[in-house]
């Protein structure tokens, strides 16, 4: 058996080197992809690398003569030349898998569950793969594998590192992903439920909206009751640490109906005319009147009115003035009837 010289020992040194590598990234390429092993290029490569390194064993073992002098370091070249093309095409085939993987893993979640799960997603790592890929496709664009370049695979190789990690730190937070995407599916459904909701409404109870005149607040309180309603007052409610506002909130909800009390509580005038003072209602009535106008609706609302200046943007607003002859309560009784509350004819006599 004849060995090796220095320079061929150094030649075989470096196609063994750069084989164990393109092996590794072979072996990494078929575990994430098992459609890899129907690529064929890279075996071919090896293939053809391998045929031409038996050629220069059977010389190296005797096996049949020297065909020519510089055969052995002509075929070494060869050898060398195909473990590089396989290489390239293995480092392609890797960064398509890659690129596709990352954005396979990624595509069933929402941008919010992103966010929230990989925070520096789209500050940092999406921008440095877009970046990954311009470099690629420009390495692929003017790749000429004639040309035994280690720079070119060194480089190449330290990007598809980049998306080795990427894929990898996305795999490992994938059930961060999975558990914020069930939330932010969980709070929209939640949302549209909410927002899909029936309005309900109590066909019994009533708010009733009063300043100080005590008499005709228990009087209408009294007539509501009398035909089966059940009449809200908040003054009536507990207080539980609550503020006015939030007492109105509680209270407020599931009333089907609010009558506004406008009596004679408080004077004003324009500044313009102070000597003009009229009566007016207590400005608390005027503001729950509005909320309620704007949670129930016009339809749901009525104001009885004890000779009050109405506020401008009432006007054209209907109401029903509180006479003495009680004709307010059949008005009334019809009204809450349209809005669909059960009432009691027979409390109307």
């Amino acid at each position: 058996m004849v060995g090796f010289d220095p320079e061929e020992t150094a030649k075989v040194k470096e196609i063994c080197e750069l084989y164990d590598k393109t092996k590794n990234w072979m072996l990494y390429a078929e575990e994430i992809d098992h459609e890899f092993k129907a690529f064929i290029q890279p075996v071919n490569e090896l293939r053809h690398a391998f045929d031409h390194l038996m050629r220069l064993a059977a010389v190296k073992l005797e096996i049949r003569p020297e065909p020519g002098e510089g055969y052995v370091k002509n075929q070494l070249e060869k050898v060398l030349g195909h473990v590089f093309r396989g290489a390239f095409d293995t480092l392609d085939k890797l960064s398509i898998t890659l690129r596709e993987k990352i954005t396979n893993e990624l595509s069933p979640f929402s941008v919010y569950a992103i966010q929230a799960a990989l925070p520096d997603y789209y500050s940092k790592i999406k921008p440095d793969i877009e970046e990954i890929t311009e470099k690629i496709a420009e390495k692929r664009a003017n790749k000429d594998v004639s040309l035994i370049c280690y720079a070119e695979i060194e480089e190449y190789s330290n990007l598809i590192e980049r998306l080795k990690k990427y894929h990898k730190s996305i795999i490992k937070i994938k059930p961060s992903l999975i558990e914020c995407e069930e939330k932010i599916k969980a709070d929209e459904k939640r949302r549209e439920q909410e927002n899909s909701k029936p309005e309900m409404f109590s066909d019994k109870k009533v708010f009733i909206i009063h300043g100080h005149d005590e008499g005709t607040r228990e009087k209408v309180a009294r007539f509501l009751m009398n035909i089966n309603l059940e009449p809200i007052i908040l003054d009536e409610q507990p207080d539980e640490g609550q503020t006015i506002i939030e007492k109105l909130e509680k209270h407020s909800v599931g009333a089907g109906f609010a009558i506004a009390l406008l009596t004679p509580d408080d004077v004003g005038a324009p500044k313009s005319n102070i000597d003009n003072l009229r009566d007016r209602a207590r400005q608390n009535v005027i503001l729950e009147l509005a909320y309620f106008m704007g949670n129930l609706g016009r339809k749901r609302m009525c104001i009885l009115n004890k000779g009050v200046e109405i506020p401008s943007d009432y006007s054209g607003i209907l109401y029903i003035p509180l006479d003495k002859n009680n004709a307010w309560k059949t008005k009334l009784a019809r009204k809450l009837k349209n809005a669909g509350l059960k009432i009691n004819k027979d409390g109307l006599i």
